[in-house]
């Protein structure tokens, strides 16, 4: 809320209240910075609302952080009920994509667009084997005919999952690890790989020596 406006709102309040009005001009300056900083994005209608609903429950003079503190629990009790629907730009294009996700969440929290419920699925709960067999078809309805990642897709990540294993037919060369044939790699600690190698199971070295040793076959 602006400075202009404070005059305006205590004006309102001052018909139930007179206390909070200040006589001096130079008070009434003071008061209007004053009251425009707490209330920095409090909407002139929510102010004078929550300043009624104050004194429907209170004898005393209603203060900024009266006004504030319900705007707060107003703004988080709507963005708890807000489930943030997919920004209709490119998800490459990760800055506008927030950009997008922010200005969304922001309008929820200042009144300005109704909070977005979680979509609830449609029909009857579908059993777990089912769930399991949609996996990487377009959901809710994961239509054959609509995979989420083409045929074509699917067979060359396929193939090179496979060929990623291939190299377990050989000993890992990593001094810290060797692996025998047919184990996954390890960390000299025998903890789990991370990153790229946690994906494929082995060292790239590994794979490296896979690759010549097929080069040279």
């Amino acid at each position: 809320m602006t400075p202009d406006l404070i005059p305006r709102l205590i004006a309102e309040i001052a018909l139930a209240d007179p206390r909070v009005r200040k006589d001096d001009d130079a008070e009434q300056r003071a008061q209007a910075l004053m009251w425009a900083a707490a209330l920095t994005g409090v909407p002139y209608d929510f102010a004078l609302r929550a300043a009624r609903e104050h004194y429907r429950t209170s004898p005393w003079s209603v203060m900024p952080a009266d006004i504030a503190t319900r705007w707060d629990t107003w703004s988080r009790a709507r963005l708890a009920r807000h489930t943030d629907p997919t920004p209709a730009v490119d998800p490459d294009r990760s800055g506008a994509w927030c950009r997008e996700l922010g200005a969304t969440r922001r309008a929820v929290a200042v009144g300005e667009a109704e909070p977005t419920p979680a979509a609830i699925a449609e029909g009857p709960p579908l059993a777990v084997a089912e769930l399991v067999a949609g996996i990487g078809r377009t959901p809710p309805t994961r239509d054959d005919a609509a995979p989420y990642i083409p045929a074509d897709v699917r067979q060359a990540l396929d193939q090179f999952r496979t060929a990623r294993r291939a190299e377990w037919t050989i000993p890992c060369p990593v001094p810290a690890c060797r692996a025998r044939r047919g184990d996954p790699c390890t960390r000299p600690s025998g903890g789990r790989l991370n990153g790229d190698e946690l994906s494929t199971g082995s060292h790239p070295s590994r794979l490296d020596a896979w690759l010549v040793q097929q080069a040279a076959a």
